[in-house]
């Protein structure tokens, strides 16, 4: 840009002049720095007042480029000015105005006297000295120690400015999105452990699997966020059929205030969340979700609502979180059943509805005949939806074995592709544009953590028998590199990118998946082979008893008959 302003650098090549280093730092400061400086290795160059103040502080090389742009030389020239005060406040309290006293000057603070000589030769020293960037005859100095201050400081400011502007111009990487996910957790463990872009926090609150309200209450107490700034650090919350009970009034009220003052996002599944439903109802944070509740429980048809179709909206409009997949999962899906009679839901007015269940007796609210089956709104900064199912249905998950009554006609395999989306609808995140690009790329990197695990246990299992596998766990973190990059690639939105780089690390641990066999096959060779010497053995030596004792009979004496003396 024409406005820009080149900023001066240190040079970085060996030939570096001491003059240029000097006056790049007179024009960056706004300040004449002392006049000695001295190279110390190649990384450092080191600024010395005089010789009786030398090693006061050594200065980093540093490069700046117009590239930083205008905010750049804003924040630079502010320190820059801040300093100028800070040397001006300090020779001011200290008595003296002028520059650094140059080098061969007295070390006394007084002013020079001028010498005793004609006004040419006078004149002639005076132009001298300014040629030289010397302070003029008579004019007082600064101490020494108001000098290694001001070094100092200058220092210091100018390493406060290099980690600014280093701040300023650093790019940051896209993050995960950090997830509470609570209740029911079986399904949740497998989501947000296979998405890349999720960093979950799993918590149990439902008697499930086992799971005894003590324990579930010490899960909470130990593992919910301690603190209201803790829990901002969460960007949704995944609650999956809760027993609002085991969280305090305190907990409920820290994560329905959260909702309303950050943007963030929320689910809540089963309408009223199943037994018990006042726990639901009667907790705060129900107000935030679309869901009307206490309609719902005062409707006749609370749990009377039939199987029925699925439907997934299309409409124009609407966001790209279910509509990708109508095609395909309405197909799988057909009429969709429940193992316990479906809950009702009421969507509150403003609510959004993506899919719904066909009703033959009428049942359904905005719209007679469809019950809302996926919807959310905005509720403040947020945006919070409502399941009329739980995850562990066929729509969400294959959590109920195939042939159950429970399983229906078969489970979504776009389900995680719709929570994903689901989350970053909510959390401001950018929806794919090729929604089954994605989709692959969510498989085979779910597919590579399996393979990869299968191959760690391959090499655990050599170990046990003495194999060196430290040259195959490089190879392999080399390979989880790749892996990672592709990660980046996808937290980035950078599909197709991620999707070629994913391939070349699928190929890579195809070739190490073969090396690893082999490794263990010429591990285990020497036992086979101890294992062959040791059974052939025996069985020789067995036969070579057998054959002595009972074929050949080399051990036995004959019967004599013995005469009797008597």
């Amino acid at each position: 840009m024409a406005n820009d302003r080149t900023a001066p650098r240190f040079n970085e090549s060996a030939s570096t002049n001491q003059t240029d280093v000097r006056k790049a730092s007179e024009t960056w400061l706004n300040i004449p720095l002392p006049r000695k400086v001295r190279r110390v290795g190649a990384n450092r160059t080191r600024i010395c007042a005089s010789r009786s103040s030398r090693g006061l502080g050594t200065l980093p090389k540093t490069q700046f480029s117009p590239a930083h742009g205008n905010l750049l030389w804003t924040l630079s020239l502010g320190i820059r000015r801040i300093y100028q005060r800070i040397a001006n406040h300090s020779i001011e309290a200290s008595g003296h105005v002028g520059r650094v006293r140059p080098r061969g000057s007295h070390k006394h603070c007084e002013p020079r006297a001028a010498p005793r000589c004609g006004p040419k030769t006078l004149e002639r020293g005076e132009r001298n000295r300014k040629l030289n960037g010397q302070r003029p005859i008579g004019e007082p100095q600064l101490p020494i120690r108001g000098r290694r201050g001001i070094v100092r400081a200058a220092i210091l400011l100018r390493l406060a400015c290099l980690l600014l502007l280093s701040a300023a111009c650093a790019v940051q990487e896209a993050k995960k999105i950090r997830v509470i996910g609570a209740g029911i957790t079986p399904t949740l463990k497998v989501w947000f452990t296979a998405e890349p872009s999720t960093d979950p926090l799993i918590i149990p609150a439902r008697d499930w699997e086992g799971l005894t309200p003590e324990i579930i209450r010490r899960l909470v107490r130990m593992y919910f966020p301690r603190t209201y700034r803790e829990l901002l650090t969460y960007e949704f919350y995944f609650l999956s059929q809760v027993d609002m009970s085991y969280f305090s009034p305190q907990q409920q009220q820290w994560m329905y205030r959260a909702l309303g003052d950050q943007a963030m996002g929320a689910v809540n599944t089963r309408s009223t969340m199943g037994i018990p439903d006042v726990e639901w109802r009667d907790s705060v944070l129900s107000d935030a979700f679309p869901n009307d509740v206490a309609a719902v429980m005062a409707s006749q048809y609370y749990k009377a609502v039939q199987p029925g179709r699925l439907v997934i909206r299309d409409d124009e409009g609407l966001p790209n979180i279910m509509k990708p997949y109508k095609t395909q999962v309405e197909a799988i899906i057909g009429t969709y059943y429940d193992g316990v009679p479906m809950l009702y839901t009421i969507p509150r007015p403003g609510s959004v509805i993506l899919s719904y269940i066909e009703s033959k007796r009428g049942l359904g609210h905005p719209v007679p005949g469809q019950v809302a089956h996926v919807f959310y709104w905005k509720w403040n900064s947020s945006v919070t939806f409502t399941f009329m199912d739980q995850v562990l249905d066929a729509f969400w998950s294959d959590y109920w074995p195939v042939g159950s009554w429970m399983a229906g006609a078969g489970s979504n395999p776009y389900a995680l592709d719709m929570v994903v989306n689901i989350i970053w609808f909510s959390t401001g995140r950018n929806l794919p544009e090729d929604a089954f690009l994605v989709h692959e790329l969510r498989q085979q990197l779910f597919h590579y953590g399996v393979r990869k695990s299968l191959v760690v246990s391959l090499l655990e299992f050599a170990e046990v028998f003495g194999a060196d596998t430290s040259k195959e766990y490089q190879r392999l973190d080399r390979i989880d590199g790749k892996r990672k990059d592709a990660c980046r690639s996808y937290l980035a939105g950078e599909f197709s990118l991620a999707d070629d780089r994913l391939k070349v690390a699928l190929e890579d641990l195809n070739w190490f998946e073969s090396e690893a066999a082999r490794l263990k096959d010429r591990t285990l060779f020497l036992v086979y082979l101890i294992q062959w010497f040791v059974t052939t053995g025996a069985f020789l030596s067995a036969g070579l008893v057998l054959w002595t004792l009972m074929v050949r009979r080399r051990l036995y004496r004959e019967v004599e008959v013995t005469r009797s003396r008597w």
